[in-house]
């Protein structure tokens, strides 16, 4: 069985693209790399990160035209493997897949060898890399409530 690969995708670097055409782990975005077992795809609020086991179709979106720029950027980790990006998440808030029965969220524990612990709730669950599908980071957004007196001069 032959999967993607960097090679595959080198071309679609910076270009719009569509991972996968349907179902929770599709996603459009702009292709910033592709390494030899991932890829990363900036979309508009997030980074993730494909492990291309797993990736079924990836497509170029004709009819957008975009430039790169570091602004679009959000601070993505460029590292060579799926294991060491996971690692590089140590201690962030992740999900893992995008939906599914299969999706997670939780505390990033550990990333070692060919597995991660993710610390959900309160337990502890072992995930092997080989049956992640994505892993992205979840942003916080605060949401800032206006004073009692701002909203009476209104």
């Amino acid at each position: 069985m032959t999967n993607f690969n960097g090679e595959h995708m080198a071309n679609m670097k910076g270009k719009q693209c569509q991972v996968n055409l349907k179902g929770p782990e599709a996603k459009s975005g702009l292709l910033l790399n592709a390494e030899e077992d991932h890829l990363m795809l900036q979309t508009e609020d997030e980074i993730v990160y494909y492990n291309l086991n797993h990736v079924k179709s990836v497509s170029i979106d004709t009819t957008e035209t975009s430039e790169t720029t570091e602004e679009m950027f959000l601070n993505p980790i460029n590292e060579k493997s799926f294991g060491e990006v996971a690692k590089a998440m140590q201690h962030k808030w992740v999900t893992i897949n995008r939906g599914g029965p299969e999706h997670m969220e939780g505390v990033l524990a550990s990333a070692e060898g060919d597995h991660l612990v993710l610390l959900k709730d309160r337990e502890l669950v072992r995930v092997s890399f080989f049956h992640i599908k994505s892993l992205s980071t979840i942003q916080t957004k605060i949401k800032v409530v206006p004073e009692k007196e701002e909203l009476n001069r209104a």
